[in-house]
């Protein structure tokens, strides 16, 4: 495989965990070099790496100096928060979506950068009354004034934000795939019969 074709691949899968991944025209040169884990919280925490190192090596020439210091900080958050490798757990839904705090207290990336930068009450008014919305979806002007004052776009903040995948505990989906099978086996004996 080439490394073109190895790069959008990457693309394709990083694709799936986030949207916005698609309309990235700064990927770095040895973008292809990267292997996508197979498992869900590696595959969260790369989407975060790979983010983070794009958008710390974007222009920020248009920024004023505080909003330049601002965003810093936030980077340099949402790095801790991807080393750390706690991210919500969807426990609810059965397809990827995003968890903005979920059922243990775990704030999205997007959320745990507006708590840490001393705005928890914006973080927890999203999760009372969109928890499961991409940002997108989302009209809150406090998002908006807080990409502002921390120098990020409301595009950077989407593209930041990952669905997450169904929780399944290790294993389990050994014991789901057989109990689907066996379930199959029953109603297929049933209905020649």
């Amino acid at each position: 495989m080439n490394n073109s074709s190895f790069a959008n691949e990457l693309k394709q899968e990083l694709t799936e965990i986030n949207k916005y991944w698609k309309f990235q025209t700064d990927l770095p040169e040895k973008f292809y070099e990267v292997d996508f884990p197979k498992n869900e919280k590696s595959q969260i925490q790369l989407h975060l790496k790979l983010v983070h190192q794009i958008l710390k090596e974007r222009s920020v020439h248009h920024l004023n100096n505080k909003q330049k210091k601002n965003r810093s900080t936030a980077l340099t958050i949402l790095k801790q928060y991807y080393q750390n490798e706690q991210f919500p757990i969807n426990l609810h839904h059965s397809y990827r979506i995003p968890y903005f705090i979920d059922d243990f207290g775990t704030a999205c990336a997007v959320g745990h950068l507006i708590i840490e930068t001393g705005f928890p009450e914006v973080s927890k008014m999203i999760a009372q009354q969109n928890n499961y919305s991409y940002l997108e979806e989302m009209i809150y002007p406090e998002v908006e004034l807080w990409a502002k004052e921390f120098g990020f776009t409301l595009d950077e903040l989407k593209w930041i934000q990952p669905g997450y995948a169904p929780y399944c505990a290790p294993g389990k989906k050994k014991i789901l795939f057989v109990t689907m099978v066996l379930v199959a086996l029953i109603l297929t004996l049933l209905l020649t019969v």
